[in-house]
């Protein structure tokens, strides 16, 4: 069985970053059950860093206010989908350039669990559901302005915002029927089955594939060249 370190090496990440996810998992986690059970308006920080079996000082390092920890990453997120944009070649199709952007970026840190709770209090309370909304579209603006600047001068920013809210939402697609099924499948698998009905669907809508080599490596994982899902793991 591997230790610690040979874990560090195979995925890159550290131990001291592992424990502060699992520390901002634990707040999250936290906080969507105690909004699941009172509300978010009675829900409070003190509160939410009893639950977790933190301090208050340490809530605030890891969230600046109780609506971040609704959206849990964000700012990493969007910062890992604008740099992952920004290093495609510039012959790729937008389209695939934000969905593997967007799917590598969700993946990378997704907790079942954490999102279980975070779609029932979603689905429970209205304040949630308006930050829902809130998050949606700031990715969708992430997306659209790192695709506006991937592109370049010759841009169209009404292409930029399409494909934008396209993406973002074959993501809420997925998640609302992984969630129908019970969130028994992988995650990722009902992603990729959700991008595959799409092409299905409207086979006309992404005009290139990826080319080579090159767009194998960054294709999302399962899918080659011509779309079709290969062996899941």
């Amino acid at each position: 069985m591997p230790d610690d370190t040979e874990s560090e090496q195979s995925d890159g990440i550290s131990l001291r970053e592992r424990k502060k996810r699992a520390t901002r998992r634990s707040i999250a986690r936290a906080a969507l059950e105690l909004i699941a059970d009172r509300g978010y308006e009675a829900t409070t920080v003190d509160m939410i860093a009893e639950r977790a079996g933190v301090s208050t000082p340490t809530f605030f390092r890891y969230f600046s206010s109780k609506d971040e920890v609704l959206r849990p990453g964000a700012a990493r997120n969007h910062a890992m989908v604008r740099q992952s944009i920004l290093s495609e070649p510039k012959e790729q199709e937008p389209f695939w350039v934000a969905w593997r952007a967007v799917r590598t970026a969700i993946l990378d840190d997704f907790d079942a669990e954490t999102a279980i709770l975070r779609q029932k209090a979603v689905r429970s309370h209205p304040t949630v559901s308006g930050t829902e909304m809130r998050t949606r579209s700031a990715w969708e603006h992430v997306i659209a302005d790192a695709l506006d600047e991937w592109k370049g001068a010759s841009t169209v920013r009404g292409d930029s915002r399409l494909t934008a809210r396209i993406v973002m939402t074959l993501v809420v697609h997925s998640t609302a029927r992984w969630m129908e099924g019970g969130a028994k499948t992988d995650y990722e698998m009902a992603l990729d089955d959700t991008f595959q009905e799409f092409l299905r669907q409207y086979p006309g809508s992404t005009s290139k594939r990826p080319p080579g080599a090159q767009a194998q490596a960054r294709r999302p994982r399962g899918v080659d060249a011509t779309g079709r899902t290969r062996g899941r793991r």
